[in-house]
């Protein structure tokens, strides 16, 4: 299937990317896809450097990452009954070493951004979020600020009520300062994603595949490699289950929008992904993407104010107060509603410390910032 005649080539500009993103945000079909670039800031590795990490001791590393893992693998079933388990505490420990997950310290201007497509005072907004990491990083940041957050990893999990899904459908290895969840297994080869993919009736597979189905994503941090081999296989196996359908046929909207670093070798892997898969690559520096996500918030909450008004740091600043003031109002809503529901004799069973705590401690980050922003 080509989508040539669909002339989505007008969205490679960034600016006609950002208008359209931010009409279907207002629309409620937006979603995001997230790679490893968006946990960078944090000091987390790349795959070459974990899988390196991860050899440490165990085996000899060979920049030859398929056989690295695979001698990995052998080596620690070697080593008793522990495995897989072994296995995935050792991936873990290689993830989150030298990283201090830290929220007044930390560079978190991407995190920032994110959430502002997240949390919107204009309805619609971005629910669901495919994560190709193991990390929490996301998790962390978006719980720190108050919103309910459903995290999908296995074929046990229940969706609940919240305000996003993130789905992990390569596995879940939180910080175990924060948690101490492990999924059942993780894909950490190109091996393991072939075999993940041969499993139709996997849920997991079925979530990310209805992911790429039902609506249009940004992608954020994913590497041209996992573009063209993992994303594209995905929407590949669309294409050919639905080759006849009429609902694909017409299909008006293109499948995603990926921003990822300008390079002379993307021309080729622009046009295929463009032609044959329906995803807009756009390429700008990583150092624009909050910038661009901010403006994509603008462009659906109808706000016209150039961002260039504004410094980096300042234009960051002031999105995370608007973020950190909508969820310190929704905190006091919380409790107000929780008070209606319940009789004057029954109010001792509201656990009025945690909404003190959490109330606290949004009122000490907004006066931070409005400090920091009284300083510029």
């Amino acid at each position: 299937m080509s989508f040539e005649s669909k002339n989505w080539d007008i969205y490679l500009e960034t600016d006609k990317a950002i208008e359209y993103l931010g009409k279907k945000l207002k629309q409620g079909s937006l979603s995001l896809l997230v790679g490893a670039g968006a946990s960078n800031a944090f000091g987390l590795p790349n795959w070459s450097k974990l899988v390196e990490r991860c050899c440490q001791g165990e085996v000899e590393f060979t920049g030859q990452l398929e056989a690295d893992i695979k001698n990995l693998k052998n080596q620690l079933k070697k080593k008793g009954s522990e495995y897989p388990k072994n296995y995935l505490l050792k991936i873990r420990s290689a993830l989150y070493e030298d990283v201090f997950i830290d929220f007044f310290d930390s560079n978190k201007e991407l995190l920032i951004a994110i959430t502002t497509l997240i949390i919107t005072s204009y309805g619609a907004s971005i629910n669901r979020v495919l994560s190709l990491n193991f990390d929490n990083i996301l998790e962390w940041y978006l719980k720190l600020n108050g919103l309910r957050v459903t995290v999908n990893y296995s074929d046990k999990d229940i969706l609940n009520t919240s305000d996003v899904e993130i789905i992990h459908p390569h596995g879940y290895l939180p910080s175990n300062k924060i948690s101490n969840i492990l999924s059942d297994n993780v894909i950490f080869s190109q091996d393991e994603f072939e075999t993940f993919k041969r499993r139709k009736d996997d849920y997991l597979s079925d979530q990310m595949y209805h992911f790429f189905r039902t609506s249009c994503f940004i992608s954020i941090g994913v590497s041209p490699y996992s573009l063209e081999s993992y994303i594209s296989t995905c929407i590949g196996h669309l294409t050919d289950e639905r080759l006849n359908s009429d609902a694909f046929k017409e299909r008006l909207i293109p499948f995603g929008f990926a921003f990822i670093q300008p390079s002379e070798s993307n021309v080729e892997l622009k046009n295929d992904l463009l032609n044959n898969y329906g995803i807009v690559v756009v390429e700008t520096e990583h150092h624009n993407i909050p910038k661009i996500l901010f403006k994509i918030s603008q462009v659906q909450s109808g706000i016209t104010m150039p961002i260039s008004e504004f410094t980096d740091k300042q234009l960051v600043k002031r999105e995370e107060l608007k973020v950190l003031k909508t969820n310190l109002d929704s905190v006091r809503e919380r409790l107000m509603h929780e008070i209606s529901t319940v009789s004057d004799r029954d109010l001792s069973s509201i656990n009025f410390t945690d909404y003190i705590n959490e109330n606290r401690t949004l009122v000490e980050k907004i006066s931070k910032i409005k400090e920091d922003l009284n300083k510029n």
